[in-house]
């Protein structure tokens, strides 16, 4: 299965899987319990993305496509070309998040 700029999406699934790994890591070693990413950081992202995004077809006012809701939003897989999705998730940015410390031990309760 192929998505977006010519790519797989087992290298896109395995990309997020490796952003989502060091993020549990970075719990692990801080005992943190939750993440969530700081509204600014999302905010930022949903400019770029949305940018990235007016620049494709499904940006073009004629174009109809399940990518797009009745309002017109492109909701699509990702904007990026695999390199830049990669480059910009290789490693993780804990500023971008708030972390909610656990009670205890995180590594206790595994």
């Amino acid at each position: 299965m192929y998505i977006g700029h010519g790519g797989s999406i087992v290298f896109h699934s395995e990309i997020q899987v490796r952003y989502t790994m060091q993020a549990i890591a970075h719990m692990l070693r801080g005992s943190v319990q939750s993440l969530e990413v700081k509204q600014a950081v999302y905010d930022e992202y949903q400019v770029k993305a949305n940018d990235v995004l007016d620049t494709t077809v499904w940006g073009d006012a004629g174009c109809t496509s399940w990518y797009k809701t009745p309002s017109g939003k492109i909701v699509n897989n990702s904007p990026w070309m695999f390199k830049d999705y990669w480059y910009m998730t290789r490693h993780l940015k804990e500023d971008d998040y708030e972390s909610v410390k656990a009670k205890g031990s995180v590594q206790a309760r595994l």
